[in-house]
């Protein structure tokens, strides 16, 4: 686990660092958490909570709870980077952002909505910037994931899945694509489980996230 005191800066010397917990990450009271802006990627399976007025760059993944104490009006709370979470609560006086420093261009959060109590509606995960639109659906997905994407200019593209600790579970493509050519994919897990699945579009012009949901 992790777990810092009040006033507490944690500085990395690597350009990019990738920390994996089993337990909590706790960041105590106005903490600067990566203020360098290298490229730090959290994964834990348990909570992480951020104390008030605490300003944090990184990319946090966690299969539980991302709390985020209020900050003042004065003193926000700020968290900077790319947050996926069972669940977030986010207080009054807290300030979220895509990181502007890391090379990762990431897009707008996936719009996500589980199935409704009747079970005849889900809502696909659609993503775009001037760049790229991708769109990956049903989401949530069972037996299988249909991910299709459009670049605005040709280019080499790979579009790889991950799961929640950072693995690399499949390679979709890789290649070259044309202006405006929708590319249509699919991925079919060899096991099925509930838990997180994120997908991530590289290009010559950037790097896209989306996240989907696997159920069981």
């Amino acid at each position: 686990y992790f777990i810092s005191r009040e006033n507490v800066t944690v500085k990395f010397t690597a350009p990019c660092v990738k920390i994996r917990l089993k337990r909590q990450f706790y960041l105590g009271r106005d903490n600067r958490f990566n203020p360098d802006s290298s490229e730090v990627i959290i994964y834990t399976k348990e909570d992480v909570k951020i104390w008030d007025r605490s300003v944090v760059i990184a990319d946090i993944y966690t299969m539980k709870e991302l709390e985020v104490e209020e900050g003042t009006p004065l003193v926000p709370t700020v968290m900077i980077g790319f947050f996926i979470a069972n669940n977030i609560i986010g207080e009054e006086y807290s300030q979220w952002y895509t990181n502007p420093a890391c090379e990762c261009r990431l897009m707008p959060a996936p719009k996500l909505t589980l199935n409704d109590d009747d079970n005849d509606k889900q809502i696909p995960s659609v993503a775009e910037t001037n760049a790229v639109w991708m769109k990956a659906y049903p989401n949530p997905f069972r037996e299988k994931l249909h991910i299709e994407f459009t670049l605005a200019e040709d280019s080499k593209a790979t579009l790889e899945l991950f799961n929640i600790s950072g693995q690399r579970i499949a390679r979709l493509f890789d290649g070259t694509v044309k202006a405006s050519e929708k590319q249509s994919l699919e991925y079919s897990p060899r096991r099925v489980s509930t838990g997180i699945i994120i997908y991530r579009l590289k290009t010559e012009q950037g790097i896209y996230h989306g996240k989907a949901v696997m159920m069981r």
